[in-house]
């Protein structure tokens, strides 16, 4: 806890409190895109543990890490950490400037589900 931010190159990671699986858990998030809207990043790594060799198999599978997706989440001002779910929401969570962000989502086919367009989201309503 007495980190609150690592710089790895051209990424930030910072020391937060966040939800995960409705338990409030600690850890690091790489930080996206700042401002009024923060936007963070959960980069998730799954282990999975070697298996012995099943019937009719030659040798037995390797531990090994798999990557999968990022889970991402936003937090307004000094508010707390909310999961990006749905568009809809996080717009609706928005404080100010609802209309235009959201006309600017409709018009650029933005979605949660990627960085770029939530980085994208973020800039545009920071700059407003």
């Amino acid at each position: 806890e007495r980190i609150l931010k690592v710089i790895l190159g051209d990424e930030t990671y910072v020391f937060v409190k966040y939800e995960i699986r409705g338990k409030m858990d600690y850890g690091y998030l790489t930080r996206l895109d700042s401002g009024k809207l923060t936007i963070l990043a959960k980069k998730v790594v799954r282990f999975t543990d070697k298996q012995e060799a099943k019937a009719l198999e030659s040798s037995n599978t390797p531990a090994k890490f798999t990557r999968t997706p990022d889970v991402y989440y936003y937090k307004i001002g000094s508010g707390e950490i909310t999961k990006a779910g749905s568009l809809k929401n996080l717009i609706g969570n928005l404080p100010d400037h609802q209309d235009e962000v959201e006309s600017y989502a409709k018009k650029e086919k933005l979605s949660t589900r990627n960085a770029e367009d939530l980085n994208k989201l973020a800039t545009y309503y920071n700059g407003l």
